[in-house]
């Protein structure tokens, strides 16, 4: 709480977040993220899978009958993403649907995170697991364009991140009509527009927060329902509802909606009362009370001097 007792304009990016701002006391605005949903937007599904095989950000052509899971997240230093959760939860999948792949648009070395290449070894999944050449992923060589046919290439994304903040590929994924399985937590639940919303249990962290580890099992459920409305030829539909839902979300209506008028009331309130004055008229924290008094000591015995 130190640190919020100098933020006088707090701003949540998402519902969930705003709601936890409350909790503690807060009062912030709400601007959400936006995306550019001209640039991720849906395009063919067999020209976008040949498009990452062209662009050797996959080894080997996928096929139109192979059902395609797509992974796009950061692999950091901590494991948030839970990315042992989504390779089980992708294990136990293919187990029962053999013409499934998975494509993890992540660096896959583990230069900051997790080995994910040896990871897909270990659980025997490495034959049906694509991943990009990790010097790409490091060096930032992968472009917008990449993405938007990494998710329309995909018929599913998998995201079991134990907490998001946002959560900016989920929204990006389905902005081009592709359909998410998520963690039922944070904001994850709020950005999941008309996808598969996955159970787990709760943990909490060591800065006293909550996560949600979620149910590989449960996942693995999930990615069947989609592979059953893939078969079943109902994917067009799905995908067309999500791209409509996601819209909500382009970047020109949250800067009209959301971003400008916070801009304009945190302008009026500070004509109210501009910052310098709102310094010195807060109730001062009583650590800084007690780095007065010791200021001043220090003066009154350099003064005695």
């Amino acid at each position: 709480m130190d640190a919020f007792e100098v933020v006088r304009f707090p701003v949540a990016m998402s519902r969930h977040g705003e709601s936890q701002m409350k909790q503690i006391g807060l009062n912030p605005y709400y601007v959400p993220h936006g995306i550019e949903t001209d640039i991720f937007a849906p395009t063919d599904r067999l020209e976008a899978r040949h498009a990452l095989y062209a662009d050797h950000l996959i080894s080997a052509p996928i096929p139109d009958d192979t059902f395609l899971v797509v992974i796009v997240g950061n692999n950091g230093i901590d494991d948030r993403k839970n990315w042992s959760g989504m390779f089980e939860a992708f294990q136990l999948f293919s187990n029962r649907y053999p013409n499934s792949r998975l494509y993890v648009h992540a660096e896959p070395m583990g230069i900051h995170g997790k080995p994910l290449i040896e990871m897909a070894k270990q659980l025997a999944i490495a034959d049906k697991t694509f991943f990009p050449q990790s010097i790409a992923m490091a060096a930032g060589m992968v472009s917008d364009t990449h993405l938007r046919n990494a998710y329309n290439a995909a018929d599913v994304k998998l995201m079991l991140s134990a907490g998001e903040g946002f959560g900016l590929t989920d929204v990006e994924a389905q902005a081009c009509g592709c359909p998410v399985v998520a963690t039922n937590f944070s904001a994850s639940i709020e950005l999941n527009f008309t996808g598969w919303k996955v159970e787990g249990v709760k943990r909490q962290t060591r800065v006293m927060s909550y996560q949600l580890l979620a149910d590989s099992e449960y996942a693995a459920d999930c990615l069947a329902d989609a592979y059953d409305l893939w078969s079943a030829g109902a994917m067009p539909e799905l995908r067309a509802r999500t791209r409509i839902a996601a819209l909500d979300y382009d970047i020109k209506r949250t800067i009209e909606q959301y971003m400008l008028p916070t801009l304009e009331d945190i302008a009026a309130r500070l004509r109210e009362t501009p910052h310098a004055q709102w310094l010195r008229d807060r109730e001062t924290p009583p650590v800084s009370r007690q780095v007065a008094r010791a200021r001043a000591r220090k003066r009154a015995k350099a003064s005695a001097q």
